[in-house]
């Protein structure tokens, strides 16, 4: 249960317990002690209602205004960086392909039928003479791969790049 729904729920309790109490003290004899024990019920339970709906207003607009001292700023990514990961992302995707190749002899139909292999950002098409092709696209780098192509020159210094990314 996200924090969300938790505090609806509990909005939801605090009201039912408002509804439940203003009747009670309704019908109760006015100054008993029935009728005093259930107004201080109710008056909690309105305080609760009122300090969930305050929590809810402010966490709806922290969610919505992304305030940049509770919300990191989006980091942004050089295009070089960019085309580093996806040949990462498709080098791995060929490694699997040729593995899949070797140990069945035929390509997939799909990267579904490959194991660790994210299929998110890359196009795969498979030729009837059982070469592939895979594209990749992510923000600006769009790659192709093929089943021929040396995929050491492909992924070529990408993997320094991204390392040096992450010591900036």
């Amino acid at each position: 249960m996200t924090a969300y729904q938790l505090l609806v729920t509990a909005h939801i309790a605090a009201g039912s317990v408002a509804l439940l109490t203003f009747w009670t003290a309704a019908i109760a004899r006015k100054g008993s002690p029935l009728h005093k024990g259930v107004g201080k019920a109710y008056l909690i339970a309105m305080l609760g209602i009122l300090a969930l709906a305050a929590l809810l207003g402010v966490g709806g607009w922290a969610w919505v205004a992304r305030p940049t001292w509770l919300f990191r700023p989006p980091v942004e990514v050089s295009a070089p960086v960019e085309d580093a990961g996806l040949r990462l992302t498709m080098y791995a995707a060929a490694t699997r392909l040729r593995q899949h190749v070797a140990r069945t002899g035929a390509a997939p139909a799909s990267l579904a039928e490959l194991e660790g292999v994210s299929g998110e950002g890359l196009g795969y098409q498979r030729d009837k003479s059982g070469s592939w092709v895979l594209t990749g696209r992510r923000g600006g780098a769009a790659l192709t791969l093929r089943a021929g192509d040396d995929i050491d020159a492909f992924l070529g210094t990408s993997l320094s790049n991204l390392l040096q990314r992450g010591g900036r």
